[in-house]
């Protein structure tokens, strides 16, 4: 899937940030990272949750320059989650043009497909 996604990036560039977007709607402005930041958190269960911001109904957004796509990684929801006690599953939800959606989809069987607006829109709370 991260191949999909930096080509169609077209860049070597990539920011993360902090999305606030469904626990308060503060937007917090993103920050330079590497595409190897992004690939070694996936390799394990440990390295992803080096990402967790360690508050509920926060993610991890990934986007490139060119704004072709927007990957948020998410965590457990729990109001009981701490450092001693962190999340031990999490979600993935990409916001992309359709033909993107079609080549990641090759990828993840069984991925489900929402309308960006309607998507969003269920989860803000600002």
């Amino acid at each position: 899937m991260v191949a999909e996604l930096r080509a169609q990036a077209d860049t070597s560039a990539l920011e993360t940030l902090e999305d606030w977007h469904e626990h308060d709607g503060y937007v917090k402005a993103g920050m330079a990272t590497k595409w190897d930041s992004l690939t070694d958190a996936l390799a394990s269960d440990d390295a992803l949750l080096q990402l967790w911001p360690g508050d509920t109904f926060v993610r991890r957004g990934y986007v490139p320059p060119n704004f072709e796509w927007y990957l948020r990684i998410g965590f457990d929801d729990d109001n009981e989650l701490d450092d001693l006690n962190p999340p031990t599953r999490g979600t993935f939800d990409l916001t992309c043009h359709t033909s993107l959606a079609d080549a990641v989809a090759k990828h993840i069987p069984g991925l489900v497909r929402h309308s960006a607006g309607e998507f969003f829109d269920r989860g803000w709370a600002g």
